[in-house]
C-alpha cells in the first residue's frame, strides 16, 4: 500500500463564474499595512463550491492620518458592510465577523501576482 495514493483525479482550486453566491467569513483580522492604512482582512468561503478558491476581502478602517472626508467615506463603507452582513455596531474585534454567512456578487479580476490568472473579488453585497 502506498503512503500517498494516486492524486491525478483531484481537481485544482479556481475561481467561479461571475454571479451571486452565498459567502461565509472563515477568517477576519485587523491588519495594519506599511503605509499606515488599516483594514479588516477577511477570507470568504464560497458556500457549496468545493473546488473554488477562497476570496480575500478588505474593509478599510479610518486612521488618524485620514482627513474628515476620507474618514466619513470609510465609515460609510463600514456601515454598509456591517448592515449588509447583519453585524450590529460597535464591533470590538474583527473576529466577530467569523462564521457570518451573506450573499454577494463576485466578479473575475486579474490576480495581482499573475495577470494571466483570474481570481474572484467581492463586488457588492446582495
Amino acid at each position: 500500500m502506498s503512503l500517498i495514493p494516486d492524486l491525478s483525479e483531484i481537481p485544482e482550486l479556481g475561481p467561479v463564474e461571475e454571479g451571486e453566491y452565498d459567502l461565509r467569513i472563515t477568517f477576519a483580522e485587523e491588519k495594519t499595512f506599511d503605509s499606515g492604512s488599516k483594514a479588516i482582512n477577511m477570507c470568504l468561503e464560497i458556500v457549496g463550491e468545493d473546488d473554488a478558491d477562497d476570496v480575500w476581502h478588505k474593509v478599510w478602517l479610518p486612521t488618524p492620518l485620514d482627513d474628515a472626508k476620507k474618514t466619513m467615506n470609510k465609515n460609510r463603507s463600514l456601515k454598509e458592510f456591517c448592515d449588509g452582513v447583519g453585524v450590529s455596531t460597535p464591533v470590538e474585534s474583527a473576529k466577530e465577523f467569523v462564521d457570518i454567512t451573506f450573499s454577494g456578487y463576485l466578479v473575475l479580476v486579474p490576480d495581482f501576482r499573475d495577470e494571466n490568472k483570474q481570481v474572484n473579488e467581492l463586488k457588492r453585497l446582495t
